[in-house]
């Protein structure tokens, strides 16, 4: 019994095939063995770009539906996934809502945000860990109605002519 090692040079992207086979010192061979394969990967498929929600805008569905561009992963690809970030801290360290391994370039929330402010991204990946992130969005989830707290009418007549002014508070939760 005797065990080999071989190193290759290094090797280009591309899919590979490989096998072995043993031969003794009389040089006789063994039967080769089954053939694999494997891939080299270095491409980095391209970063996503967010479209929905928008950078800075405000919502009342606390369900948000989550939309960002396709990547593109060079030929040889071992294809696309992607990660989705949503946290009310613009580190991401506690997601509220993180969803891996996603085929498709869109997600919608199954459980409900609270009223806030939140940032998201979205991670594109291949199989080999080349991993781009997108930017960062923000966006207000707002579900509160306002509230009017007081208002109060002034009549103004003068002669034949009336004016009258109407001063309101509202209130919002965000």
């Amino acid at each position: 019994t005797s065990t080999s090692d071989h190193t290759s040079t290094e090797l280009l992207d591309g899919v590979y095939y490989w096998a072995v086979r043993a031969t003794d010192g009389a040089g006789n061979n063994g039967p080769q063995s089954s053939v694999f394969t494997f891939l080299v990967d270095t491409a980095q498929p391209s970063a996503p770009n967010l479209i929905a929600p928008a950078d800075q805008t405000a919502t009342a569905d606390n369900t948000p539906a989550f939309d960002w561009s396709d990547a593109t992963d060079a030929s040889p690809s071992s294809g696309v996934l992607y990660d989705l970030f949503v946290d009310n801290t613009n580190d991401f360290s506690t997601p509220e809502v993180q969803a891996n391994n996603l085929a498709a370039s869109d997600y919608v929330v199954g459980t409900a945000l609270a009223d806030g402010t939140y940032f998201w991204k979205v991670k594109s990946k291949d199989q080999a860990g080349n991993d781009p992130n997108s930017g960062i969005f923000t966006f207000t989830i707002d579900t509160t109605t306002p509230s009017i707290t007081a208002a109060t009418l002034t009549p103004n007549i003068v002669g034949t002519t009336a004016q009258i002014t109407i001063t309101k508070t509202v209130t919002d939760a965000v």
